[in-house]
């Protein structure tokens, strides 16, 4: 082998080691923060550097927020994710404890661009962006608004944050409807962080993981 072909071929293999496996992409933020004001109201940031590694042909994206329904019980959400939606019309309605609540938002479209489309009809807040997929190391906010409907009296509460890959399988046609959006059977739910709430105490805390090996590093 030539010096030449040696130097190139060492050049091809820096590329492939700058670029990172295809394991380094992840369906789920690998930056991000939660500003909770201590009351009805929480903030979120959240990047994707090297968003992929979808499991389904046209996946979507949900930042849910687990907390425990006798803190609050209902909400109503918004955010800039492209393809966006609220997640608050299906909060108690289909969780494993009933004594946790999740509350949300989410993008219909992580991958796929529909912008020019007129197929897909439902329950849009934005669809005036690229997908995620399309814009690696962007910021992206959304907020909850959180409401009491029933009884909500305890003063603390735990919270899990998760990220969950998902699509539209729960109604006949894929049409962009939060009702329709469901978890894929090997997305799974990423945690990406835990804490406690005490009300009247404003919280906030950022979290950021290895874009390379995922490894939890604040």
């Amino acid at each position: 082998m030539s010096n030449t072909t040696r130097r190139t071929a060492l050049s091809l293999l820096l590329l492939l080691l700058a670029a990172g496996p295809l394991a380094a992409q992840k369906r789920y933020p690998t930056s991000g923060s939660i500003d909770y004001d201590g009351r009805d109201l929480v903030y979120f940031w959240m990047n994707w550097e090297r968003p992929g590694s979808w499991t389904v042909s046209d996946p979507g994206y949900e930042h849910n927020l687990e907390i425990s329904r006798y803190y609050w019980d209902a909400c109503t959400s918004l955010t800039d994710l492209p393809y966006a939606y609220s997640d608050c019309g299906t909060t108690g309605k289909s969780e494993s404890d009933p004594n946790r609540y999740v509350f949300g938002f989410g993008s219909f479209h992580a991958v796929k661009d529909y912008r020019y489309l007129s197929r897909h009809l439902g329950d849009h807040q934005t669809d005036n962006k690229p997908p995620i997929h399309s814009t690696p190391n962007t910021w992206y906010w959304g907020s909850i608004t959180f409401r009491c409907v029933g009884s909500c009296y305890e003063g603390s509460t735990t919270f899990n944050l998760y990220a969950q890959e998902v699509a539209s399988v729960l109604c006949l046609y894929p049409n962009d409807y939060a009702r329709c959006m469901n978890g894929t059977a090997f997305g799974g739910a990423n945690g990406l962080m835990s804490g406690t709430w005490t009300y009247g105490t404003p919280y906030y805390r950022e979290y950021r993981y290895d874009p390379v090996s995922g490894q939890r590093l604040y």
